[in-house]
């Protein structure tokens, strides 16, 4: 697929069209220690941080405002999974063991889902995970629980459309398969990162070497995402909804856009760029050797600031960042980030730049969210996917 090609794809698709943020500058950052650990970022600026020993959780807003997510009766511990942007976080019991949780309009229930095991939540407000210890895939939609088949542990991706990407043996060879919200199924050649354009990003494994190339799938044709100069590979680790990829080869970090791959400074020799994520305006954060580093196209990559009277031994990455800016990390004791985590959250208020500070208006933290769209009609895991 061509520059132009992708191009008209993107304007086919709806992708918005967003204006550049402000230059990036450390000073613009404020950064906030948090309480726990914290595992996910909405676009309101709302994070969910754990608490009690990692056993329960919060909801803290943009404004130091706090939503305490009490689970329902019975259970006494739990660990978050995911939020959206309504502020509808789904969880997995610890006691009772392995049930699947939802929080929602300041009130909680149990979905009735047993043994789950890991899954996610879209802003329509679906569900899909797996179960049985990651043996069956599921999604939970108005309601009502349908199984999709046996899975991989591998995991189910899940976008804002409703579409479900699921793992597929196809003549015993790994593979996935695209779901689309209205039942229309596509072969894709492996599982990877699913946008809400219906583009899935990949890696897999070139000729009999173990060198492994990034691959990017949309309407039934596959692109090569190239190399960087010197290296002989490519892992993709994240993509925004315009079909920008994020990934690194070898230990150097790369930003991908319509065909044309460019190195993100500063990686590269004993000092490993892992990029996690990018938002809509193309703004990327991750770590780079000990500390946390966000970079946009055009301009340099720069280190986040720390906390006064930071413990400069400890570990820190950023792993998620909204389209305001706000951007969700951690620090840990140890470089494989198990001992003594803490939540790290650093906001771009000090430049003129305002990010939202309330959390959904449809919530409030307290009010329920509205329904969930009911177009799409049931979804049925395909027996023999279309090419």
């Amino acid at each position: 697929m061509t520059a132009a090609s992708a191009a008209c794809n993107n304007e086919r698709a709806g992708r918005r069209d967003v204006s550049r943020a402000p230059t990036l500058r450390a000073e613009c950052y404020s950064v906030i220690e948090l309480t726990g650990l914290a595992t996910s970022l909405n676009e309101h600026g709302q994070v969910v941080v754990r608490t009690d020993g990692d056993r329960r959780a919060y909801i803290r807003n943009l404004d130091g405002s706090r939503i305490d997510l009490v689970p329902p009766a019975g259970v006494t511990s739990y660990v978050p999974a995911d939020m959206n942007d309504r502020g509808d976080v789904v969880a997995r019991t610890l006691v009772p063991e392995d049930r699947a949780i939802l929080f929602s309009g300041g009130s909680a229930r149990d979905l009735g889902i047993d043994r789950a095991y890991d899954f996610t939540i879209n802003n329509r407000g679906d569900i899909a995970g797996t179960r049985e210890f990651g043996s069956i895939m599921f999604l939970y939609r108005d309601g009502v629980m349908r199984d999709l088949g046996t899975g991989e542990e591998v995991g189910v991706r899940l976008n804002d459309n409703g579409d479900i990407l699921i793992p597929r043996l196809v003549d015993k060879e790994p593979r996935a398969v695209l779901i689309k919200v209205d039942g229309s199924t596509e072969l894709v050649p492996e599982m990877g990162l699913l946008n809400t354009a219906g583009q899935v990003v990949f890696s897999r494994r070139v000729g009999s070497s173990f060198s492994f190339r990034g691959f990017l799938f949309e309407d039934g044709t596959t692109v090569d995402l190239g190399l960087l100069p010197g290296t002989d590979s490519t892992a993709p680790t994240a993509m925004n909804n315009r079909g920008d990829v994020v990934g690194h080869a070898a230990t150097r970090a790369f930003f991908w856009r319509d065909g044309t791959m460019q190195e993100i400074p500063g990686g590269g020799g004993d000092i490993f760029a892992l990029p996690q994520d990018v938002n809509e305006h193309a703004r990327v954060v991750g770590k780079r050797g000990d500390r946390a580093f966000v970079w946009e196209p055009g301009s340099t990559s720069i280190e986040l600031p720390l906390p006064a009277e930071f413990d400069a031994t400890r570990f820190v990455d950023a792993f998620l960042i909204n389209d305001a800016g706000v951007i969700l990390g951690s620090s840990a004791a140890d470089g494989d980030f198990n001992v003594d985590q803490r939540g790290l959250l650093w906001v771009p208020d000090r430049c003129g730049v305002t990010p939202d500070a309330g959390p959904p208006d449809d919530t409030g933290g307290d009010a329920g969210p509205t329904e969930p769209p009911s177009e799409g009609g049931p979804m049925v895991p395909p027996e023999e996917p279309t090419e």
